[in-house]
């Protein structure tokens, strides 16, 4: 038995207006099946209960919260996802995933003359990355989804998730990231993150954890890529003028 998704996509392309303007690569975000992005090359198998963030027509609705997500009706056996197709396994997955530790969050401000290759229509690109850990017992990493919730405050968060996100298995390291505001520079922000295995089942919250945005002094990794660079061209500029200095001498 075959199953297909129909209704409108509710999360393809949100969040990343800012990737569209100079054609940079998309978020990896959840767009149909939990566990898989628009460009996944789904490999291995998804548990009967498979669970979809698009309305099926004979799918069983539940919440996560204030998520609601659709599991794929009793005895289907594979599912398409973009003109590929996902094998489901003949038994469920009732068990979740562990609670996340969020060991790192970081935002990047990078001007358009930096990271679009002097495009100018790209304006300026803002990245989180995320180093979150987080494990099933049957799903890997790569089948894992990943409820972001962003806030200027650390208590618990409210409402559905900001982001819901795959691991890019095709970006480089780290493997967890989303688009942000170039507005969130210098100011708190808090992640919370909740992890989700292809049937829906959802692992406890993770603590609130301060995202590095640039405005905790000079240790920190969140700041403007030209002004990171400029100190070091600068001292690269002087040095080179003292060495001619002396060679003429």
């Amino acid at each position: 038995m075959r199953t297909t998704v129909v209704g409108v996509m509710l999360v393809l392309l949100a969040s990343a207006s800012a990737a569209f303007a100079c054609s940079l690569v998309e978020e990896p975000q959840v767009t149909t099946w939990l566990g898989t992005s628009w460009n996944d090359q789904t490999s291995g198998t998804a548990p009967s209960n498979l669970a979809s963030v698009t309305i099926l027509g004979e799918g069983t609705p539940i919440r996560v919260g204030a998520l609601e997500l659709w599991r794929v009706p009793e005895g289907t056996t594979e599912v398409d996802a973009f003109g590929r197709t996902i094998v489901l396994d003949t038994t469920p997955d009732e068990v979740a995933p562990s609670t996340p530790v969020v060991r790192d969050a970081v935002l990047t401000v990078t001007d358009d003359d930096v990271g679009c290759r002097g495009f100018s229509s790209c304006g300026t690109i803002t990245r989180l990355s995320y180093e979150v850990e987080a494990t099933d017992d049957r799903a890997a990493r790569e089948q894992l989804t990943f409820a972001l919730w962003l806030r200027r405050e650390p208590g618990a968060p409210t409402g559905t998730p900001d982001k819901l996100v795959v691991a890019d298995r095709y970006g480089s390291s780290p493997d967890l990231w989303t688009y942000g505001d170039s507005a969130w520079e210098g100011r708190d922000l808090w992640l919370t993150v909740q992890v989700l295995d292809q049937a829906g089942n959802a692992s406890a919250m993770s603590e609130a954890f301060l995202v590095d945005t640039g405005s905790r002094g000079c240790a920190t990794s969140g700041t403007r890529a030209w002004s990171t660079l400029a100190p070091l061209a600068f001292g690269l500029l002087l040095l080179r003028r003292r060495r001619v200095y002396r060679s003429a001498r």
